[in-house]
């Protein structure tokens, strides 16, 4: 059995999950509203679901 899928991830494995994008490119997409971040405590996470709805927007692009 696999493990089930976080509902966050930190930065570096949202940069590596949407195809190594870099730290300002991933910033712009937090800013622009594509990517939602959350913080616990002093870590930002980034949700799973923003990253799968910002993927799906790109394939219909």
């Amino acid at each position: 059995m696999s493990a089930p899928e976080p509902s966050f991830v930190d930065r570096s494995t949202a940069r590596r999950l949407l195809g190594d994008i870099g730290n300002t490119t991933l910033h712009a997409l937090i800013n622009a509203g594509r990517l939602k971040r959350v913080k616990l405590g002093a870590k930002t996470l980034i949700t799973m679901e923003s990253i799968r709805a910002l993927a799906e927007s790109l394939e219909d692009e």
